[in-house]
């Protein structure tokens, strides 16, 4: 997946990089996250299953004849990952202590004292699953990359919990949910999203669930920007329902239902260029534990026809989105 060069993950402080990984092969060195070795730094999965980090202050990725040992240094985890397991593994760069430091599924894997001044920033892009060794061959979920150093308790605090997207020092989080298409969109309000090459989607069953606390959600319309801010409002599907010894038929309220509307920009129902603002609506599904259902990052939605009270067609002013409740 390549991120590009964005500013946000241009980190030449401390770090930390997470996620869950579950490699299918370890017959060759392989690539979990790259943005440069000799650089702001690059995960590497060893033949034996071990886990190698590298930073630097040449901000590139040299080749082995060009390298210059003197301006990088790497770790080595202590231990490593299983074949056909998911891990959740994590590197944490810290100039306050000096040190550069392994987690695996929330256990320390290994310490180094820091020896080398702050990375430098270069050109290369952040690429996950490839760089500068081979391709990775297994599977990835929950990325995360925080421009500050996360303390151990921390790391294993939320590794099996998703995240809201504002967490302090958070600058780049995908969760891989979309299950379609070239896109990964990025969680964090600085929408750095990836475009996937080269691999194929697959339900993930890593232990990953929703946080116990607060969860956050958004999304963008296909084609439309947003124009206004975002209004919501609580109601009950009601149906007819025999009450009472008569067996009268009165409403009863059923489901409970949150609509969303936005104004939006873009063209009109035929296409063409306008300055008008068109309504879209979002009807959600509220579970029985009050969530919402979850939607795709991305909504393309469809033209809705009103009608005056003789039946006559009114210009469409909205557009809807009904996600079911799974």
């Amino acid at each position: 997946m390549d991120l590009g060069n964005p500013p946000e993950l241009q980190i030449t402080g401390s770090q930390t990089i997470e996620m869950w990984v579950k490699p299918l092969s370890l017959a060759n060195r392989q690539s979990l996250f790259c943005k440069a070795y000799n650089g702001e730094g690059a995960i590497t999965l060893e033949v034996d299953g071990k886990l190698s980090y590298y930073y630097g202050t040449g901000g590139d990725n040299p080749s082995e004849t060009s390298m210059d040992t003197d301006t990088f240094q790497g770790i080595l985890s202590d231990f490593g990952l299983l074949r056909d397991e998911w891990s959740h593994i994590a590197i944490v760069r810290d100039f306050h202590s000096r040190t550069l430091t392994w987690y695996i599924d929330g256990a320390f894997a290994g310490e180094k004292i820091i020896t080398k001044d702050a990375a430098t920033a270069g050109r290369e892009n952040v690429f996950l699953a490839k760089g500068y060794a081979d391709h990775f061959n297994g599977c990835i979920d929950e990325v995360r990359i925080w421009n500050r150093a996360r303390s151990g308790y921390e790391i294993n605090e939320d590794r099996h919990h998703r995240l809201v997207g504002r967490e302090t020092g958070l600058v780049g989080y995908w969760r891989f949910d979309e299950n379609t298409g070239a896109t990964v969109y990025d969680q964090t309000d600085y929408a750095n999203n990836g475009t996937i090459s080269g691999a194929t989607w697959q339900e993930s069953d890593a232990l990953i669930g929703n946080h116990p606390g607060v969860s956050r959600d958004s999304f963008s319309f296909d084609g439309r920007s947003i124009e206004s801010g975002l209004t919501a409002v609580q109601y009950f599907q009601q149906e007819d329902a025999q009450i009472g010894n008569d067996q009268e038929s009165k409403p009863m309220k059923t489901n409970a239902r949150v609509m969303f509307a936005v104004a939006t920009g873009g063209t009109d129902p035929n296409g063409a260029t306008t300055t008008k603002k068109y309504i879209a609506a979002l009807d959600f599904a509220v579970s029985r534990e009050g969530k919402l259902t979850q939607v795709p990052d991305n909504l393309s939605l469809s033209w809705l026809n009103r009608t005056d009270i003789d039946g006559d067609s009114i210009e469409p002013i909205w557009y809807l989105f009904r996600p079911r409740l799974y």
